[in-house]
């Protein structure tokens, strides 16, 4: 099978993109009921992981973390939605510190996968989880 047609097909199986007709995918629009519940789930799962990574959180990682935080609070004041959305992204991905490539990071990047095609749109044009959500 040809690599992109496989990445298609593991994405579809995690709910991210929806098959359709003719192997055409499109991505869903989640209903306000399943966003509740998918953010429900990712902030449990980013509770485990940010316990979990607490042990790491060096000097550095928390002057790190205050940094995103306050350039999240000035796009705030500026209303840079775009802005926000980034420095909001690295500021949970930071919280994680090594748990990047464990089965719940996989999880975590999932149902951020999930939700991310419907942030932007409420929030304005431009932001791309896919890039920011990877550090």
């Amino acid at each position: 099978m040809a690599p992109i047609r496989e990445a298609l097909l593991q994405l579809v199986a995690q709910d991210i993109l929806m098959g359709q007709r003719g192997f055409s995918v499109r991505v869903p629009i989640p209903s306000v009921e399943q966003l509740a519940e998918v953010r429900a789930i990712r902030t449990k799962l980013e509770i485990m992981a940010a316990t979990n990574a607490m042990h790491e959180w060096t000097p550095e990682v928390i002057a790190e973390l205050e940094r995103i935080h306050a350039e999240l609070q000035l796009a705030k004041a500026a209303g840079d939605v775009t802005r926000i959305l980034r420095a909001n992204v690295r500021f949970h991905f930071a919280l994680y510190g090594a748990e990047r490539r464990s089965y719940l990071m996989t999880m975590i990047r999932t149902l951020w996968a999930i939700t991310g095609p419907s942030i932007r749109p409420s929030r304005g044009a431009g932001y791309s989880w896919t890039t920011e959500a990877r550090p």
